[in-house]
């Protein structure tokens, strides 16, 4: 008998209720000590009795003006029987008690109802959450929850306005990695403004100046609307923002006029100028492009096409430039790699290529050179110095600016001889100077008017010490002489000095260093074809020497043996003057890089290289198309 009850009762505990713990009672049980009556409970985990409640809906008992494409959420007050969370439990109807089809889905305590269509205009709809919802413990709900809210009316609302915009519409200087955001007057139908990638035809959408359209990704959040560019913007461009007439607010009212707005990025400016060229001059852009404009009979444009440009032409293939220098003839630009490509004449090899055959645009590197760290393009011959403080350099040895101990022409870089400690390079028309790492310069070359600086007039084809200098910090060679910035701001001039170019108040040639008259703060300096200019530590800047096409800038054409201020200049960041005399003595001009991204040039315009469309002679600096 004891036996069938125990069982009795075992059966009743597997399959008994889930609220309440079954009670189990022992008759005459070998421990029972006190009566049939005597009860038990079984200890373990804490039983869950309590009923779960709504803690949270959205929208709200009571709201109004509830967009018709709104989902609806419940939020438990545990984690729930998600078997429970069903279309049969949680249910939608209208005012007229007709049910409304959707899908109901469950995650973290909340449940989404999600209607199958949109709802209605200017009604009202009752959800109802029914007790056959239950929690993991299987506890439902104590009670039906019912709430209800109204939708919006379609012609009550006004149509949506664009508040505001960024970039602002007419703005310039504008980053290349801007977002674009439209803040909205209200909120807004979501599915009006995203697309993961927006082209032509879509509701928001941005185009460059020539109508192309911009690939991004637009999101939408607290009526911002933001698009992101796939990849950055390019530079000096207008774009162009246009939103549709198709987007609408949470009401589906749409916007009532087609929104645009343009806005232009930073300017492609040049951050470096050379016009060390006969004819021609070149700039370096913030892009890494460079640009060129002017004489182009053997293709020192690099443009490809060998015509004169009147106005600066990108040069064909470079991207990634860091500097630019441009020669007699021909032009050289430092890659960011560390190469460096040339093009242009190459009548003496001095693109470096192994050849002797001019090229009108850049083609391959100059042979065996990948650690170039800075690139100088003289008259017939080109020079680099290296990340080892070496020098190279390639192109006419006739008077042996080479440097290699020979008078043969190279058209691959050689070695200059005994230098290992250089820290600048600068190559003139037939001579070339480096200041070393001890502030002590060297030169070799041609030296027929003294621009070696060794006391003599005699060609050297190894280089030879600057005599007296050893606190340089900069030099620069011109046609046929030379001159360096001290570390005391003061400038020293050595050479040829028909025309008064080495500023000592004379013109009497020099085979050693003199004192340029009246110059104590310089920064630097830019030697010529017979003149020499200097930018001063107050920006302005300071020429002296030849001046028949007006090249001094102090709108004259008096020749000057000692420095007069260039007219009008007072924000200059760098100078470089014209120092090849090829055509006849026409490279005679100047130019200034100034602070604002702007250039200047004063002088002979013979062939356009000013890049203003025209040519002539301007005795005060002008602004050129750079």
């Amino acid at each position: 008998m004891k036996t069938s009850i125990v069982t009795l009762f075992i059966l009743i505990l597997l399959s008994g209720c889930k609220d309440t713990p079954p009670v189990v009672s022992y008759e005459n049980s070998p421990t029972d000590t006190s009566s049939s009556d005597n009860q038990t409970t079984p200890t373990g985990s804490t039983t869950d009795n309590s009923s779960p409640t709504v803690s949270a809906i959205s929208p709200p008992s009571g709201a109004t003006n509830i967009s018709a494409s709104s989902d609806i959420t419940i939020t438990f007050s545990e984690d729930m029987d998600s078997s429970t969370i069903n279309t049969t439990n949680i249910t939608m109807v209208d005012n007229a008690s007709n049910s409304i089809n959707g899908a109901v889905t469950y995650s973290s305590k909340v449940a989404t109802f999600n209607p199958s269509s949109d709802l209605n205009w200017s009604t009202t709809y009752t959800m109802t959450v029914s007790t056959g919802v239950k929690d993991i413990a299987g506890n439902a709900l104590s009670s039906n929850y019912s709430w209800s809210f109204t939708t919006a009316s379609s012609n009550s609302t006004v149509r949506p306005t664009v508040a505001s915009i960024s970039p602002a519409g007419g703005s310039d200087n504008i980053s290349l990695t801007a977002n674009i955001t439209i803040t909205f007057s209200e909120a807004m139908d979501n599915s009006t403004i995203t697309t993961s990638n927006t082209l032509n035809g879509t509701n928001i959408s941005l185009k460059d100046s020539s109508g192309n359209s911009i690939q991004g990704a637009i999101t939408y959040s607290n009526n911002v609307a933001t698009f992101n560019p796939s990849s950055n913007l390019s530079y000096s461009t207008t774009y162009t923002i246009d939103i549709s007439t198709s987007v609408a607010n949470s009401s589906g009212n749409y916007l009532g006029i087609p929104y645009s707005r343009s806005f232009t990025t930073v300017l492609n400016t040049p951050t470096s100028i050379s016009a060390k060229g006969a004819n021609h001059i070149c700039a370096r852009y913030i892009d890494g492009t460079i640009k060129c404009s002017g004489s182009n009979s053997t293709g020192q444009l690099g443009d490809g096409t060998g015509v004169e440009k009147l106005s600066p032409v990108n040069v064909y293939g470079i991207s990634n430039a860091t500097a630019v220098s441009a020669g007699g003839y021909h032009s050289c630009s430092l890659l960011s790699d560390n190469t460096i490509k040339c093009w242009g004449s190459n009548s003496n090899g001095q693109l470096g290529n192994g050849s002797t055959t001019s090229n009108y645009s850049p083609q391959t590197v100059v042979s065996g050179i990948s650690n170039a760290t800075a690139v100088s393009a003289g008259g017939y011959h080109s020079c680099a110095l290296l990340s080892d403080n070496t020098i190279k350099c390639w192109g006419s040895n006739n008077g042996g600016p080479l440097g290699d101990g020979s008078t043969t022409q190279r058209t691959t870089p050689v070695s200059v001889s005994g230098i290992s400690n250089a820290t600048a390079v600068s190559t003139g028309n037939s001579h070339t100077c480096a200041v070393l790492s001890d502030n002590t310069v060297k030169c070799w070359g041609n030296n027929g008017n003294g621009q070696l600086g060794d006391g003599s007039t005699t060609q050297r084809t190894t280089p030879v010490s600057v005599s007296g200098i050893s606190n340089a910090t900069a030099v620069s060679t011109g046609n046929s002489h030379t001159c360096a910035v001290l570390s005391d701001n003061t400038v020293k001039c050595w050479g040829n000095n028909g025309n008064g170019q080495l500023g000592d108040g004379s013109t009497t040639q020099r085979t050693t260093p003199v004192s340029v008259s009246g110059i104590s703060n310089a920064t630097a300096v830019s030697t010529g074809n017979y003149y020499t200019c200097a930018v001063l530590s107050d920006n302005t800047i300071k020429c002296w020497g030849y001046n028949y096409y007006g090249q001094l800038g102090d709108n004259s054409t008096t020749n000057r043996s000692t420095p007069v201020t260039v007219s009008g200049v007072s924000t200059s960041s760098t100078i470089s003057v014209s120092k090849t005399g090829g055509g006849g003595g026409s490279s005679y001009f100047s130019c200034s890089l100034l602070s604002n991204s702007t250039v200047q040039c004063w002088g002979r315009n013979e062939s356009g290289g000013f890049g203003n469309y025209g040519k002539g002679t301007y005795y005060v600096p002008t602004t050129t198309g750079f």
